[in-house]
């Protein structure tokens, strides 16, 4: 997965990745490299779902004092 890759295309990725995984007639070693690729993409989307969480935690707070200024 590139960083370019947007959330949605990598778990597209994800998806067509488990279809080939799960079809009896894969080979072992293009399985090998597709159970790797897999593991880098979801590497991948774990780090920009952190990110985006954290994003969005900074978004509240900002929105939760303003909340409170208004309130003063």
């Amino acid at each position: 997965m590139s960083d370019e890759m947007t959330i949605a295309e990598g778990l597209n990725e994800l998806e067509a990745i488990t279809t080939r995984l799960t079809q009896d007639e894969i080979d072992l070693e293009s399985g090998v490299k597709d159970y790797k690729t897999a593991l880098e993409i979801a590497k991948q989307l774990k780090t920009k779902l952190d990110k985006l969480e954290l994003e969005i935690k900074e978004i509240k707070a900002n929105f939760d004092q303003l909340d409170k200024n208004e309130a003063n």
